[in-house]
């Protein structure tokens, strides 16, 4: 179980838990800062933060364009690159140089648009902002790889770079004109959602100027982001990217018409959204249907038509060239059967936080709709759980203590201050509250921990070791994978710094004895040690 005999771990999904870092940064930027506080200030600088989500969107379109056009070509470069290429002995120092040239870039950024002395060094603070950014992607590209390979790719496939580019700006600029042809999409949603409520409701209140409409008791106007042109845009990637990566699983030319009836289906989902929010609000619940509906239900429809399409796609004749799963080896399908019994659990409680967040106002009042779907999962799945073997430790207590006491030092705990979990159980009659805060305790102490050590510990730990991720001991790690997979952990959790170090702290707890289920009893009993300190001080914010 030491760090220093293990084989290296497989580059790509080393990368994949860095890209996902990295968009989870972007993810952060974009909902803690807002560049509207620039408006009305004059100077090229301006208009550069002004207008740095345009080039955010140009460097995603430039590299999908890259990795659709020869992303097959780049990787059998980089599997033919040797091993001391792609050493994961400075991995670590670049991701701490990634992660501080990130919190400063995050401080310059709230300097420049949130701080009223930061208007004086607009132009100075704007360069240092540029110059940080460059940093924060220079040493996460450094983490993928070094300067040299990165160099020797660039010489390398400098032609098929330059059709990326090309078509990258392309695409950008055909999403900037799809943007205006929003009022067609806009109108033709309008219709379908008007059509939908007359068969429920008889009579509309609508106006087709405005495209506001909805019933005479709760109505809605389409916004230029309500015809769902992002989300056919997204579809659109999904689609042709997942018609490249399976194109020999596939029958062309008719698996062509898999992306258009994709984005036909999302757009008509779309109209159905709308006319769901319009009855949800009609019902008697305004805030339900302009919160969290309003902000999961698009999401939900683009996972559901996505994995939709891909079901469709695997198992129809007419779009398959081998539509039967039992034509895979025994021995790839039972590893299958272990890798899809280890993370269900997890996916399905992610599945459930985002439905019953679609219909919540803040506080979460169909949370044990969560407790109940991962406990069917886990239930349905016991068997493959062979590795949950129990034997009696202190050790995962203590690390559980400890954790729980790193996580009140890093996360507010608001004690005392108004929050939606605290309004929301006032709301409800007594026995309804005690029933919620019940499942609450439980799906924190069983449901969620199993879940989640199965995924992350049990699976992702090893998976990032190989392939055969099954023929390896429980506890076996490299730095990298013990790193990265409490990285991908940390950005799962609200705070990731406090999430990023319970993962690594529960690692440690599987690493000493190799038994899974230590790394389970240790983040149980942080679990049920915040249940008691949120329940005893009202820190709701920790739950």
């Amino acid at each position: 179980m030491s760090g220093q005999s293990a084989a290296p771990a497989p580059p790509l999904l080393r990368w994949l838990v860095l890209v996902a870092l990295l968009l989870g940064e972007v993810l952060l930027l974009t909902l803690r800062f807002d560049t509207g506080t620039l408006r009305g200030q004059s100077g090229w600088w301006a208009e550069l933060l002004g207008q740095s989500n345009l080039l955010l969107r140009l460097v995603i379109a430039v590299v999908a364009a890259t990795l659709l056009i020869g992303g097959a070509s780049l990787w059998r470069d980089v599997c033919r690159m040797p091993e001391s290429a792609m050493s994961l002995s400075s991995i670590g120092i670049a991701i701490v140089f990634h992660l501080l040239a990130f919190a400063a870039f995050a401080a310059v950024t709230a300097y420049l648009l949130e701080s009223p002395a930061g208007v004086a060094f607009m132009a100075e603070g704007t360069l240092l902002w540029c110059t940080l950014g460059l940093a924060v992607v220079g040493c996460w590209a450094l983490a993928i790889l070094p300067a040299s390979a990165w160099r020797g790719l660039a010489w390398r496939h400098r032609l098929l770079l330059s059709a990326g580019v090309g078509v990258g700006i392309l695409a950008f600029s055909a999403g900037l004109l799809l943007q205006r042809c929003w009022r067609p999409l806009a109108e033709g949603t309008f219709w379908i959602v008007d059509a939908l409520l007359r068969l429920a409701y008889g009579q509309t209140v609508c106006d087709a100027s405005d495209l506001s409409i909805g019933t005479p008791a709760f109505g809605v106007s389409i916004a230029p982001e309500c015809s769902g042109y992002e989300g056919m845009g997204l579809l659109s990637v999904f689609a042709l990217a997942y018609l490249w990566l399976f194109r020999a699983e596939l029958r062309f030319p008719q698996a062509l018409l898999l992306w258009p009836l994709g984005v036909a289906v999302l757009w008509l989902s779309n109209a159905v959204r709308i006319a769901a929010l319009i009855a949800i609000g009609t019902a008697g619940w305004p805030e339900v249907a302009l919160g969290g509906f309003h902000s999961q239900a698009g999401w939900l429809a683009f996972n559901a038509v996505a994995l939709g399409l891909a079901v469709v796609a695997r198992r129809m004749r007419f779009f398959a060239v081998y539509p039967s799963p039992e034509a895979s080896p025994s021995r790839s399908r039972r590893g299958s059967e272990k890798s899809l019994a280890y993370l269900m659990p997890q996916l399905a409680l992610l599945g459930a936080t985002m439905l019953t967040g679609a219909f919540s106002t803040g506080f979460d009042a169909l949370y044990p709709l969560r407790v109940v779907v991962a406990g069917f999962v886990l239930w349905r799945c016991r068997r493959a759980y062979g590795e949950l073997a129990w034997s009696w430790s202190f050790q995962p207590i203590v690390i559980g203590c400890a954790v729980l006491v790193l996580w009140i030092a890093l996360v507010p705990a608001g004690i005392g201050e108004p929050s939606a979990l605290r309004d929301g159980l006032a709301q409800l009659s007594p026995t309804g509250a005690l029933t919620w805060i019940v499942f609450r305790i439980v799906g924190a102490t069983i449901t969620v921990p199993l879940a989640e050590e199965l995924a992350f510990r049990g699976y992702l730990l090893r998976r990032i070791q190989s392939a055969d991720w099954s023929e390896l001991p429980v506890g076996k790690w490299t730095w990298a994978s013990l790193l990265l997979s409490s990285l991908a952990f940390g950005a799962l959790h609200g705070s990731w710094l406090a999430g990023t170090l319970a993962g690594l702290a529960y690692a440690f707890a599987i690493a000493r004895r190799g038994r899974l289920f230590d790394a389970v009893i240790a983040h149980a009993t942080t679990n049920a040690l915040l249940a008691v300190y949120v329940l005893s001080k009202g820190a709701w914010a920790l739950w």
